[in-house]
């Protein structure tokens, strides 16, 4: 009987539970254990169209503000969806399609595809994230953000908090919510709320 309800609870799990996130509080992310991940956006930089001699320098920034920084995670995330499979299917359609006229079809939306790709190929996101322990007070939280902003801004780098929409579209990315919607929902079907209080 034991075991019937250990699986009844497993079945219920959410995404949030399966992630651990506990919810969204200024510029962190809280998780169940308590602690806090706090993110910094790094706005990135056309590394095509600077010299050697810049890229260089840069690097050299980067290890100096680590250095003064300490342990640090980084993220860089697509901050667009991913076109991949739409292309496979397409190539695969492709290679069974008998029909002249169908293949060129989809020879152009692979093509298309690929434009996309090109368009929206510096459409990345940078983040450094900092861990926080659950002794870590709100006031230690932001003093400590803060002063790991400064240290970027020092070194050259532009930078920001990362606000509770850009955690949420993060988040949304990697878990197939809409990215394109004008406010970023705190959970599924919240758009539909309205319309079931209506309806009651």
């Amino acid at each position: 009987m034991k075991k019937t309800t250990d699986k009844k609870q497993k079945k219920r799990k959410s995404v949030q539970d399966l992630i651990g996130a506990a919810g969204i509080e200024d510029s962190c992310l809280a998780v169940s254990s308590g602690e806090r991940l706090c993110f910094i956006m790094i706005t990135p930089v056309n590394l095509n169209v600077l010299s050697s001699i810049n890229i260089s320098s840069r690097i050299t920034k980067m290890t100096d503000t680590l250095e003064n920084i300490g342990t640090v995670d980084f993220l860089c995330l697509n901050s667009s969806q991913s076109y991949d499979s739409n292309k496979h299917y397409l190539a695969k359609l492709k290679e069974r399609e008998t029909n002249d006229t169908l293949r060129d079809l989809d020879q152009k939306d692979i093509e298309f595809f690929d434009q996309v790709r090109i368009s929206m190929a510096t459409s990345r996101e940078f983040l450094a994230v900092l861990r926080f322990s659950v002794k870590d007070t709100t006031e230690q939280i932001q003093s400590t953000m803060g002063k790991v902003v400064q240290v970027f801004k020092d070194n050259g780098m532009i930078v920001r908090l990362a606000a509770k929409p850009d955690i949420k579209r993060m988040l949304a990315i990697y878990l197939e919510q809409n990215i394109f919607e004008t406010e970023m929902q705190d959970f599924d079907g919240e758009s539909y709320a309205e319309l079931l209080e209506m309806k009651l």
